[in-house]
């Protein structure tokens, strides 16, 4: 980049120059526009020279004129270098570069270059064959790919295309599947469970998956204070038995420890790589999955497919995820329906609105609206200004108003949107009235504080809509948009009196446990110590549940325990599209949302023919 901003000084220092055409200049014009001494402009145009941006003939003698000529325009560079960034994995600093150092015209045309370099390329590859490459702009940063703390949908979606786990959980059917262990079974009082590990399985970096593999990765999270220890937080013992079986000992009865163990949270690590850091050795994990990671950066990271996968080997090479700033998704967005592209919100264009409509739609999950119980000094202690919050809200108004991705009002955490022509729980003449019960003005008098709302840069809308919803109740809040690491900080989230955020809840009652249990849910973390001691009581008895009619029957009776304290207000069923090309198949939701990678192809000779 140093050098193309050397080039585009020089340019603008003869403005009056023309591409191809010689201009006499003097090396001291040069340096002056490099800030320079004459020998450094030399070296400086020698390798300008071998990029063939321009030639220069040198003046014989001292003093004497030099012949310069440029080939390439400022904007042409400009665009070629801000390409050549984004191809490093920095969207960010290519549009930052541009704004800078190129008009309008060379903006445009370097968004419409992005706009195709995005989706399905195929190129011939070192041994002749055809490499696939299927390219993706994802609008959020990925936090972390240790499956023990992975929280957020990106995060788990990737490593689940990086990692292995015992077991598979099939949603639609409802049944666990074989995954890296081929068998497994428990005792009668399901308090002892035992798996059995294919042989031969190997991690991307080349040492065989054991069953001492499984051993540390149950014992590093049981021991840990991760996200995801919920899963093993009655694990009394895991030990080897022999190279390729395991028996975990549990403290009581859990009929869905299969289920449990089907969790990203569980995939299965190497033994002693869990003890780095992020930066350390989270980076490029070696995981057991499709696909291994190739190279990673800010802003990019590039997966391959993995060979010696146990299971089917995914079917498109190589897949480039890239970040594009939320703030230029829009820009980002004005493509033709050219690739594989699932949209959960963030953009708005009305381009890909139009054609989205026409895609495959997928709920996923629910917004919800955090009440936090625990902030010090906060006014949500109070029980009857929650109650005012949860039925002051017209959720099928903010449906109707805001759209795409909100399906309709919630009934629940169990993916079902509220059923009749009106809200249920709106009710606004009750909540007017237990805000007067609250004793909350709202006028910030007195100190009364105004109500902090925290959301993503993907939620603003939905809580600026709310925040003015709230204004017509009486109740005043303050918007703060946070970064996806900030909320993450428990120490920022006990700031916020609110928290708006999407629960990803496709995949069965594993993940509705998920929000309840895990030490990092933005519900759990907002309950008072009493309803958590609730939650953990009746989630245990739902466990020991051999059948599964009694588990969810059990579950909606602790979801409507819920329900009356007021944890929180279930606003909108949210779904997802994906816009694909016509030619590319098995273009599929998982129950995040995401699409898995290697089950997507390519029919026919499309290959062939977006390669030439």
């Amino acid at each position: 980049m140093r050098l193309a901003e050397d080039y585009i000084r020089l340019r603008e220092a003869f403005p009056d120059a023309e591409d191809g055409q010689k201009r006499r200049v003097t090396m001291e014009e040069i340096a002056q526009a490099f800030c320079c001494t004459p020998r450094n402009a030399k070296l400086i145009l020698a390798k300008m020279e071998k990029q063939q941006w321009l030639h220069i003939v040198p003046g014989r003698g001292r003093g004497h004129a030099s012949e310069l000529t440029f080939y390439k325009s400022r904007d042409q560079l400009a665009v070629e270098a801000a390409q050549e960034v984004v191809k490093q994995g920095s969207v960010q600093e290519a549009l930052v570069w541009l704004r800078e150092h190129a008009g309008a015209e060379a903006r445009a045309h370097f968004m419409e270059w992005l706009s195709r370099y995005f989706g399905y390329e195929a190129a011939k590859s070192a041994d002749d064959g055809l490499k696939e490459t299927l390219r993706l702009p994802v609008f959020r940063p990925i936090v972390t790919l240790d499956p023990a703390d992975a929280f957020y949908g990106l995060d788990v979606h990737l490593i689940k295309q990086i990692h292995g786990t015992l077991v598979d959980y099939d949603g639609d059917a409802e049944r666990v599947k074989k995954g890296l262990a081929h068998h497994w079974d428990k005792n009668q009082e399901a308090t002892c469970w035992t798996f059995y590990l294919r042989k031969g399985v190997l991690f991307h970096n080349g040492a065989e998956l054991t069953a001492e593999d499984v051993v540390y990765t149950l014992t590093r999270l049981q021991a840990g204070s991760y996200s995801h220890s919920w899963l093993c937080r009655d694990v009394q013992q895991v030990r080897a038995e022999s190279r390729y079986c395991v028996t975990v000992v549990l403290r009581q009865a859990n009929y869905m420890f299969d289920v449990f163990m089907s969790h990203t949270g569980a995939s299965i690590i190497p033994r002693g790589s869990g003890g780095h850091t992020e930066e350390a050795g989270w980076t490029m994990p070696a995981g057991a999955g499709p696909y291994l990671v190739a190279m990673r950066m800010d802003g990019m990271i590039v997966l391959e497919a993995f060979t010696s996968y146990y299971a089917e080997r995914g079917l498109m090479d190589q897949i480039e995820i890239i970040r594009v700033p939320e703030s230029e998704s829009e820009l980002a967005l004005q493509i033709d329906p050219g690739i594989v592209l699932v949209q959960t919100g963030e953009g708005s264009v009305q381009q890909f609105r139009e054609a989205a409509r026409q895609q495959q739609r997928y709920l996923t999950g629910c917004a919800v609206l955090i009440m936090n119980m625990r902030r010090e000094g906060g006014v949500l202690s109070c029980g009857t200004l929650r109650q005012a919050l949860v039925h002051g809200v017209d959720r099928q108004r903010l449906a109707d108003e805001l759209g795409y991705p909100h399906a309709g009002p919630a009934a629940g955490f169990l993916l079902e949107i509220q059923s009749g022509d009106s809200d249920g729980w709106y009710e606004p003449e009750l909540a007017a009235a237990k805000l007067l019960e609250s004793g909350y003005t709202g006028n910030g008098g007195d100190g009364e504080p105004v109500l902090r709302l925290f959301a993503y840069e993907r939620h603003a809308r939905t809580a600026y809509w709310l925040q003015r919803a709230h204004a017509e109740l009486g109740v005043r809040l303050e918007v703060e948009i946070r970064s996806w690491g900030d909320m993450m900080n428990p120490a920022v989230r006990s700031e916020a009196d609110l928290i708006l955020f999407e629960a990803v809840l496709r995949g069965g009652l594993l993940r509705q446990l998920e929000y309840l249990l895990s030490a990092n849910s933005f519900l759990r973390s907002a309950m008072t110590d009493e309803l958590q001691a609730l939650v953990d009581g009746q989630a245990a008895e739902l466990v020991k549940e051999a059948d599964p009619a009694e588990r969810m029957s059990k579950f909606k009776t602790l979801e409507s325990r819920l329900g009356e304290a007021c944890a929180a207000v279930y606003l909108t069923c949210q779904g997802v599209s994906a816009l694909s090309h016509p030619t590319l198949q098995d273009v599929k939701f998982n129950p995040l949302g995401w699409v898995d990678f290697k089950d997507i192809w390519v029919k026919g000779t499309a290959g062939e023919q977006q390669s030439s």
